[in-house]
C-alpha cells in the first residue's frame, strides 16, 4: 500500500521452517505478491550475496555450503592426529568435536581469525610463565592443563580453516561472517544491496 515493490523487500529469519510460515502468513495478506517478496534464512541471504558479487569474497567460484556431517567430518580427521593429547580423553578422541566445532564457530562470530587467536593464546602462555611461580601447585596444573587446550585448539582452528579452503566448502558461520564484513567495507556492494532490498 506504499511506494515498496515487493522484490524490494527482504524477510530474514533463522529456519527453512520459518521461512516457510512467513510466506504462508504474507500470502495471506497480500496474496501472489507474497511470492516477489524475498524471504530466507540467513545462510541463504549470505550465500545469495556471495553467489551474486563474488568479487568481494576471499572464496573460489565453486565453493559450497558445508553441512554439518561434513564439518564433523573434516573435525573427526583432523582430531585422528596423534600429536593431539589435551583435547581428548582416554576413552575417546571425539569426545570434544563439538565443543571444539562450537567454540571455533563463537571466534569466527567475534571476528577472531586463526591468526589473532594464536597471537591471543601465545599471551596467556607468556603471562602464564612468568605467573606460574606464585601458584599453588594445584592451581598450576590446572593452568597448564586449560593453556594446553587453548594451543590444541589453535591448531585446529588453522587445521579446519585449511581443510575448509582445501575441500571447497565454506561453513555457516564464514558464509555470516564474511557476508558482514564484505557489506561493511566496501560501499559498491552496500550500495547494490540497498539498491535492491530497500526494506528488512
Amino acid at each position: 500500500t506504499t511506494d515498496a515493490n515487493p522484490q524490494n523487500i527482504l524477510a530474514l529469519t533463522f529456519t527453512d521452517s520459518g521461512a516457510t510460515t512467513m510466506r504462508k502468513r504474507l500470502i495471506g495478506l497480500i496474496g501472489t505478491q507474497a511470492y516477489r517478496v524475498r524471504i530466507q534464512t540467513f545462510h541463504a541471504f549470505c550465500h545469495d550475496v556471495i553467489s551474486q558479487y563474488p568479487e568481494y569474497f576471499p572464496f573460489g567460484l565453486d565453493s559450497v555450503p558445508a553441512s554439518d556431517i561434513q564439518t564433523h567430518s573434516i573435525m573427526e580427521k583432523l582430531l585422528d592426529n596423534p600429536k593431539l593429547t589435551s583435547l581428548r580423553t582416554p576413552g575417546s578422541k571425539y569426545h570434544y568435536l563439538k565443543k571444539i566445532l562450537s567454540a571455533i564457530n563463537t571466534l569466527k562470530s567475534e571476528g577472531i581469525t586463526p591468526s589473532r587467536f594464536k597471537e591471543l593464546v601465545q599471551a596467556e602462555v607468556d603471562t602464564f610463565e612468568q605467573t606460574k611461580g606464585s601458584l599453588s601447585k594445584t592451581a598450576r596444573t590446572k593452568q597448564e592443563g586449560i593453556r594446553a587446550k587453548q594451543q590444541e585448539l589453535c591448531e585446529l582452528y588453522i587445521a579446519y580453516q585449511k581443510e575448509l579452503r582445501a575441500t571447497g566448502l565454506i561453513d555457516f558461520t564464514d558464509m555470516i561472517v564474511h557476508t558482514v564484513d564484505a557489506i561493511r567495507k566496501n560501499e559498491t556492494l552496500r550500495t547494490l544491496l540497498q539498491e535492491n532490498l530497500q526494506y528488512i
